[in-house]
């Protein structure tokens, strides 16, 4: 027998029921974890220690309009809610994701870059931060600026280093191998043009030249 019109929800009867509130909140949930840039953390993941340091001190000063969604998709994978995403919460938020062709494990340890177990929110913000916002030309001066630490208006070995705090010979040999791969001119420091292409933004000569006047004034 069909129901009595009279006893039937109105359309904001319906709107306001708990469950109808609680499958929009998990869908919402859903959506906003589909905003994860996966092609961005491949990226990332597949980067050295120095562009991984880079975009970590960009990342650790983001005004807050640059990344609320993204402050919104860790909120949403932080199940615990304890400030850190653990391998299981950032499966499960993986797994939500449809056609997702990477090896989890793997990815969740290239973005938990001081092996502490899980991943904190800045170094989950370097990961994600997007590409239109950490080549705009103010982050990436205020970042080499902050490698060149002696103000000379080039980037060593030493001062990478000494930044990311490496502690072994071999960790040293391979950050000078990585810099060797950047420094395209090979006079063993690395110039802001050298760095901007390592970054991913290409400069021409006059303007390469504009920023190095820039450096070193």
């Amino acid at each position: 027998m069909l129901c009595d019109f009279r006893s039937r929800l109105t359309a904001e009867q319906i709107l306001n029921h708990k469950w109808m509130k609680y499958y929009s909140t998990e869908l919402k949930k859903n959506d906003i974890i589909l905003e994860l840039n996966i092609e961005g953390l491949n990226n990332y993941s597949n980067s050295k220690k120095f562009r991984k340091a880079v975009l970590t001190f960009i990342a650790s000063r983001l005004k807050e309009d640059e990344i609320q969604i993204l402050k919104d998709i860790f909120v949403e994978m932080d199940l615990n809610n304890d400030g850190y995403l653990t391998l299981e919460e950032f499966k499960i938020a993986c797994s939500k994701i449809q056609q997702l062709d990477v090896n989890i494990e793997e990815l969740f340890n290239s973005i938990d870059n001081d092996k502490s177990g899980v991943i904190n929110y800045t170094e989950f913000l370097a990961a994600t931060i997007d590409k239109q916002i950490y080549l705009k030309e103010e982050k990436l001066l205020q970042a080499f600026k902050c490698f060149d630490q002696d103000k000379s208006g080039k980037i060593s070995v030493k001062e990478v280093a000494n930044i990311i705090k490496v502690e072994s010979d071999d960790d040293f040999e391979n950050i000078e191998e990585e810099l060797k791969n950047i420094d395209l001119n090979g006079d063993g420091e690395i110039d802001y043009s050298e760095f901007c292409a390592m970054m991913g933004k290409k400069m021409i000569s006059r303007k390469s030249l504009k920023y190095e006047k820039i450096l070193n004034n």
